[in-house]
């Protein structure tokens, strides 16, 4: 009873859960190991490096075993991943076990975020009617990006009241709630000849190559997610250094990521059958772009705020409507494999562009990074707009 309800309430609990954790790697190398290049080395290990090698692998069991299962093992994962962290803060070891061991931790969660994604994604396809699928889709993307947006308000607000331990034990508590409500949710998985695994992933791969729409759509898709790794390494360095921050304050502008993502979710929901799908998805990854390099150029926090949120806003319609449009072009027998790839696309290119902006941090200012990212994300966007014709006439 009420299936999709709980299945988009797992969704929810989980990904907060799951950007709690990321952030914490990422606030963790920065605060207390001291080291910008571990936070960017830490965000791509715990959402890029496994991505990128057992990535494709989930994608084909998608497809032929249980999503719900695979969900379910992912989010043990997570656990471990958690308690790892954790004992960090009960251990006392010396500093390169404890960088051994958040290394290990942050190895763990990225696993587990090869499992999670396309699992769901692929749940959600089968669970949900065609007609009502466009619609369902932005709302699951919604809810994965107010979970982004929500995890540094968590972190601050648990990290004051119960130091570390606050926000690690909110990632255990969450993914028990998350499998709670999975228990069953059940769906048909398509039959599919009997092949290898590895034969699957290459016959997704022609599905792709031979879908000029899904190919440019998950293209753009690499493009748009490349911005996260600098909000979530380069932003919270600029909030202390340059705006000059609290913690807590640090995570109130993080927060407005969650309001912004909200906001262009929910015109995507009301508005997002009216507009042209594939222009509005350049224009706005372009405007996103735009809007980011003017706030690299803040200096105060009410103007860095208005900046981030329109960015924020213009970004959320934008990835909204990139996974609609995977969702209703997919065929049923590809779909986890064409989700894996979204989801690998959604996962590497942050933590790489991550990783790459813990390394810039160390020889020039956040300031300087984020004009820098910014100008990059217009040119490629400019690129996909000259290059990407069939997107651009998606309608």
């Amino acid at each position: 009873m009420y299936v999709v309800p709980r299945f988009l309430l797992s969704c929810f609990f989980a990904f907060v859960a799951g950007h709690v954790m990321n952030y914490s790697v990422i606030f963790y190398a920065q605060e207390v190991l001291g080291s910008d290049l571990l936070a960017g080395v830490g965000f791509f290990l715990s959402f890029g490096g496994a991505p990128l090698l057992v990535g494709w692998y989930a994608g084909a069991l998608c497809d032929r075993q249980s999503p719900s299962m695979l969900i379910l093992l992912s989010q043990i994962l997570f656990v471990v991943a958690a308690l790892l962290m954790l004992l960090l803060q009960y251990l006392e070891w010396g500093p390169l076990s404890r960088v051994a061991i958040f290394l290990l931790a942050s190895t763990v969660a990225g696993v587990a975020w090869c499992f999670i994604a396309p699992a769901r994604l692929a749940l959600l396809g089968r669970l949900v009617p065609l007609d009502r699928l466009h619609g369902v889709s932005v709302l699951f993307n919604v809810l994965v990006m107010v979970g982004f947006g929500l995890a540094p308000i968590l972190i601050a607000l648990l990290r004051g009241s119960f130091g570390w331990p606050g926000p690690l034990g909110a990632v255990l508590l969450l993914f028990i709630l998350a499998s709670l409500l999975l228990s069953g949710i059940r769906v048909t998985v398509p039959e599919l000849p009997s092949a290898s695994v590895w034969s699957d992933v290459r016959g997704g791969l022609r599905y792709i190559l031979g879908n000029p729409l899904m190919l440019q759509l998950l293209l753009l898709t690499l493009i748009v997610y490349s911005v996260m790794g600098p909000v979530q390494v380069m932003i919270p360095r600029f909030a202390l250094d340059v705006l000059e921050l609290t913690p807590m304050q640090r995570g109130g502008l993080l927060a407005v990521m969650a309001v912004a993502l909200f906001a262009g979710g929910l015109v995507c929901m009301l508005f997002g059958k009216r507009l042209h799908q594939g222009k509005a998805v350049i224009g706005s990854l372009l405007l996103s772009s735009l809007l980011m390099l003017a706030f690299s150029f803040s200096d105060v926090l009410w103007q860095a705020s208005v900046w981030l949120l329109l960015a924020g806003i213009f970004a959320g319609v934008s990835v909204s409507l990139i996974v609609a449009a995977l969702q209703l072009n997919a065929e049923d027998r590809y779909r986890g494999r064409v989700m894996s790839m979204y989801t690998i696309s959604t996962q590497v290119l942050p933590a790489t562009s991550g990783l790459l902006c813990g390394v810039v941090l160390e020889f020039i200012s956040p300031a300087s990074g984020l004009s820098l990212a910014a100008a990059i994300l217009l040119l490629l966007g400019g690129l996909a707009w000259w290059r990407m014709g069939v997107l651009r006439r998606y309608a």
